[in-house]
């Protein structure tokens, strides 16, 4: 989903529809929860830092993103980027996981 979003140009003349607007979140929030994760440094941190609580939320949210981009007419979202959303979401939970059982 991400590197499809890089390519796009978000400068054309001609409106985004709202099913790439959804990726584009779906997107920014799944880094953020890769970074809460404490599994990705952020652009501005030295290091990778964990916060469990900001993570759970960012990922419900591109879970829900995700809903409605699973709910898109088939010509809005092709089969490929769905079963990408539903590996990102698979991952992202089982990271999630991972991560609360790991000892402090």
């Amino acid at each position: 989903v991400a590197d499809d979003l890089e390519d796009a140009d978000f400068n054309d003349e001609e409106p985004l529809d709202t099913y790439s607007l959804i990726s584009y979140c779906v997107s920014l929030l799944a880094s953020d929860a890769w970074q809460k994760l404490g599994l990705v440094a952020g652009p501005n941190a030295g290091e990778a830092q964990a916060d469990l609580k900001q993570a759970k939320v960012a990922i419900d949210a591109v879970g829900e993103l995700a809903a409605h981009l699973e709910g898109a007419p088939p010509e809005a979202i092709p089969e490929n980027l769905r079963r990408e959303l539903r590996v990102l979401m698979q991952d992202l939970r089982l990271n999630f996981v991972a991560q609360q059982n790991k000892p402090q």
